[in-house]
């Protein structure tokens, strides 16, 4: 029985008393690399594969989770099947911090093997519980250790021996077993609660997304009457509306900086942002004076990714990528921000989309000149375009307002799973 002096069961996280074991992860369960790689060979087994995506994604893996299809050998199959109380750990990625994620494997999943580049745990559970283990590697003090303990510049991966050495804390197992469920009910709850502030902002997202829709292509007077615009993703326009290719109200223009010294700006999902180019991070070049000038009220347009990519427009003089696209209004009829919703939600409902050309498999489905030229848009009277204007920034202010509540409770509630856990493994002093 568990002795209930030595463990805190309201609803603060359990403590146990200072007197814990410690072990190397190697005495107290196996460590295997796995060596299923993602090519099919007609002289193995057909079997269902957790790939490093599969495994990164979903903290827990059952029967349910989708996985890969793929082969692997008799030995191969017995050696990293899995099964219930087993876990698997990335071991090689990209980033450092993309290293040592764990997954736990809630039941035996038939003819499933673990894939390449991940690692599979498989605990001795006469001497430690599967589930206790699986929230300890969780925990920020064993993250920590396999971020400092990855190896690499471009690539990181951890030694089977970093992994075999993370020291494990050996409370009774009884007690072990205590933990583990305990932080699974935890766990369970608040992503419970997590799930239902992601559905909130879906549906707030699909609420602006759909006033902006309404608004830039319909206008704000429902008693107009409608006509035709012969474009599939219009539909029917207000009938005093003009349509216009694009030609007609933009100018793309490209003028190389030809030296250094400017703001660096970047377009994200999240607009314009001045780059730091002093933090290493993300795309760097090696020579700012070849980006073309921006000034402010110019458009910014990634053409070369019309799935991720996005468009906004500067607030600031500076330079760009020469493979984004900039321009300009040259219609003085025309309000620069009515144009911007609508373009926004041309790649947020892929109307881009399907006028790229490439490899969209690689990131590099890009829009052409002459596709974006004789791009067809409406074209209200100015007034009109400055009231949709002003009536969008009011509703959708409210609603990114709102976005942004919802994203401060997920930090919080993410900061308190990963408190959870963390603090669950701290013995008292």
């Amino acid at each position: 029985m568990v002795d209930n002096n030595n463990i805190i069961t309201s609803n603060r996280s359990p403590r146990f008393r200072q007197d814990w074991k410690f072990a190397k992860l190697k005495n107290v369960a196996q460590v295997n690399f796995s060596t299923v790689d993602r090519h099919e060979y007609d002289s193995e087994n057909s079997v269902a594969v957790c790939h490093y995506p599969q495994a990164y994604k979903n903290e827990i893996i059952s029967q349910s989770t989708i996985l890969s299809s793929g082969t692997c050998t008799d030995n191969e199959k017995s050696q990293y099947l899995l099964k219930r109380g087993r876990i698997i750990l990335t071991k090689d990625s990209e980033s450092a911090e993309d290293i040592g994620i764990a997954t736990y494997i809630s039941e035996d999943i038939p003819n499933a093997v673990c894939g390449y580049h991940l690692a599979l745990i498989v605990p001795d559970e006469n001497l430690v519980d599967p589930l206790f283990l699986f929230w300890y590697l969780k925990s920020q003090k064993v993250r920590y250790y396999f971020t400092i303990n990855a190896n690499g510049v471009t690539r990181f991966g951890l030694s089977k021996s970093a992994i075999q050495n993370v020291e494990v804390p050996l409370p009774p197992l009884e007690e072990q077993k205590f933990l583990g469920t305990y932080l699974l009910e935890k766990i369970k709850n608040c992503d419970e609660i997590l799930k239902g502030k992601e559905t909130i902002i879906s549906l707030l997202r699909e609420k602006k997304f759909s006033l902006i829709t309404e608004a830039v292509t319909k206008g704000l007077n429902k008693n107009v009457l409608l006509k035709e615009s012969s474009q599939a993703w219009l539909g029917r326009v207000p009938k005093h509306w003009n349509l216009k290719k694009n030609k007609f109200l933009f100018k793309i223009k490209k003028n190389i900086a030809g030296e250094l010294g400017y703001n660096v700006l970047s377009v994200t999902q999240k607009g314009i942002k001045i780059k730091n180019i002093n933090s290493n991070k993300g795309q760097i070049s090696f020579d700012y004076s070849k980006y073309q000038l921006v000034e402010p009220g110019d458009f910014i347009m990634n053409h070369m990714d019309l799935l991720t990519g996005y468009i906004d427009i500067s607030k600031w003089s500076g330079v760009t990528s020469p493979d984004y696209r900039v321009f300009y209004v040259i219609d003085n009829n025309s309000c620069n921000k009515y144009y911007l919703y609508l373009f926004q939600l041309c790649y947020i409902n892929k109307i881009f989309y399907g006028l790229g050309q490439g490899v969209s498999q690689l990131g590099r489905w890009r829009m052409p000149s002459h596709e974006f030229n004789d791009f067809i848009v409406p074209s209200p009277p100015l007034f009109e375009q400055v009231e949709i204007v002003e009536y969008l920034d009011n509703l959708t202010g409210n609603i990114d307002a709102l976005i942004v509540q919802e994203l401060a409770t997920i930090d919080l509630l993410n900061e308190y799973r990963t408190s959870i856990i963390s603090e669950s493994y701290s013995r008292n002093d």
